[in-house]
């Protein structure tokens, strides 16, 4: 009888079994089906450039991963550096090397208000810089070494960001020589919350 019954509960337990390994097989394939959207979304929706911050930016910095890559080709274009930060910041273009190069200061930018009619508000940016540059080159921001003889000037700090575009527009249709990218370099409170009183400064940079 004991037999009998034991027989019972396996054929009452493999349906249960069958159903359970059925369920997860259709996971397991929605969760591949998402995968491959995502690898597809990605590849429909290419992005301006490479852009480095934080541990990231002074790692790949430090592996020589930042140097200009002349090879991407020869389109050329403008970007503009925004510093929304409190203080400066030291911004140094990369050559094929890796060596740094000019060491601009690139102050925080102040809001000035240029016009008021009936279109409404003209805000423009006090302290941006602007680069004329072409595809692959890389430009590095770091916190600036402030020394009372000037010797900081040719110095870099800590390297919290930086920039390499990688195409001159989205848009094939569009004059590659008019085309300006914005860069702008902002606090990351996401990431200064997180630190508990941390005096460390994450930056988060945004492309337009």
């Amino acid at each position: 009888q004991m037999l009998f019954a034991s027989r019972n509960t396996v054929c009452k337990q493999a349906p249960d079994l069958s159903m359970r390994i059925t369920f997860a097989l259709r996971i397991l394939s929605l969760h591949i089906i998402t995968i491959r959207l995502k690898a597809e979304t990605m590849k429909q929706h290419p992005t301006l450039g490479s852009v480095f911050t934080n541990k990231k930016a002074a790692s790949a910095f430090k592996k020589r991963k930042l140097n200009s890559q002349f090879h991407l080709g020869n389109e050329s274009l403008r970007v503009v550096f925004v510093n929304e930060l409190k203080e400066p910041l030291r911004l140094c273009w990369v050559n094929a090397e890796g060596n740094l190069r000019h060491f601009y200061k690139l102050k925080p930018c102040t809001p000035v208000l240029t016009s008021l009619d009936r279109d409404g508000v003209q805000v423009k940016n006090t302290n941006s810089h602007l680069e004329n540059t072409s595809v692959g080159h890389t430009f590095v921001l770091g916190m600036c070494v402030e020394d009372d003889d000037g010797s900081g000037d040719n110095r870099i700090g800590k390297i919290v960001g930086a920039y390499r575009p990688l195409k001159a527009s989205l848009d094939e249709d569009d004059d590659t020589g008019n085309c300006v990218h914005i860069v702008t370099i902002t606090e990351d409170l996401r990431r200064m919350s997180g630190l508990r009183g941390s005096k460390r400064l994450c930056v988060e940079m945004k492309v337009r």
